[in-house]
């Protein structure tokens, strides 16, 4: 799996976070611009006012931006836009891990631990203190009884 996110991904998010906060912003000036003069048509005598058209633009603008940095942090597969189980999981695994750490695939981390595999140990319970040994051994590791 790669630990680096490729040149391409990272400036795609840079570019719809720029967006986002382009959209953020035009809308705040389409909220300014209601309080100052709330009255004013981008055309005369049209019902549309100037505050309307920058809101909406504001509002298309930042929802681009978002749609475009979550692609870019997923990947195209890892956001659902392609299925494919072993590219989506190259695709999330920088975003996973820079989000708190990726989740060991169940079926490839089966009975591993620091990616050793672990031998499966049945244990047995003793009948006189009730402590666990190994099945192979004789007498209890608790109190020393015979088994």
């Amino acid at each position: 799996m790669s630990k680096k996110i490729s040149a391409m991904r990272r400036n795609t998010f840079y570019i719809g976070t720029g967006m986002l906060v382009l959209g953020i912003s035009v809308l705040l000036v389409s909220m300014v611009l209601f309080v100052i003069d709330g009255d004013r048509r981008l055309i005369p005598d049209s019902p549309i006012s100037l505050w309307w058209v920058t809101g909406v633009v504001g509002i298309l603008v930042s929802g681009l931006g978002s749609t475009i940095r979550r692609f870019a942090a997923r990947g195209v597969a890892g956001s659902g836009l392609i299925l494919d189980l072993d590219r989506a999981r190259k695709d999330l695994e920088p975003f996973s891990r820079m989000a708190g750490g990726m989740l060991k695939d169940p079926l490839d981390e089966n009975d591993r631990i620091d990616g050793e595999k672990q031998e499966r140990k049945i244990m047995i319970k003793c009948r006189s203190c009730g402590g666990l040994s190994q099945e192979k051994a004789k007498y209890c590791y608790e109190c020393g009884d015979r088994l």
